[in-house]
């Protein structure tokens, strides 16, 4: 009889414990993912979004707050741009924003998708790759100035320092 009793009571706390953890919105953390170091400063993605770290400090803030994911922070190389690749509008396209923080700005329309690669030395475009006209196999390069407008078409066989 004692042990129906303890079997009845371990099945109810079973039971009991099963509703609570599926009644609670639990959701897998996510991982620090494409840090870039620009001097004492780190730009990261993390739980869908972008964050500035201070190395020195070991603090972090969270530089855009959207549903969609950000992705791939790559400052530029005077460190007062950081550029990345984001989902706002339902494809993945190459934005920019101030290292600082505020309004990301689009710089691709790309309708097979964008993603940032790096920025050129100067500065002055972004490298991104696309499977625009290779839509089974690969990806091509493309520049966008960082200013905005349109990008130069596929890359001819150049070197890129990337990294």
């Amino acid at each position: 009889m004692k042990q129906n009793r303890v079997t009845a009571g371990l099945g109810a706390f079973a039971w009991l414990a099963l509703a609570v953890v599926a009644s609670a919105r639990i959701t897998p953390p996510r991982m620090v993912r494409s840090p870039d170091i620009h001097g004492d400063r780190v730009a990261f993605s993390a739980e869908g979004d972008l964050w500035l770290g201070a190395i020195a400090a070991g603090t972090a803030e969270r530089l855009t707050l959207h549903e969609a994911d950000e992705y791939g922070p790559r400052f530029s190389p005077d460190g007062a741009w950081i550029a990345f690749t984001a989902g706002y509008d339902g494809g993945r396209d190459v934005y920019v924003m101030p290292a600082a923080g505020g309004t990301p700005r689009r710089l691709t329309f790309d309708p097979a998708g964008a993603e940032m690669v790096d920025w050129t030395p100067d500065g002055a475009r972004i490298l991104f790759r696309s499977r625009r006209g290779v839509p089974m196999v690969g990806a091509r390069l493309y520049l966008v100035p960082a200013a905005g407008g349109a990008d130069t078409g596929p890359c001819a066989a150049r070197a890129f320092r990337i990294g």
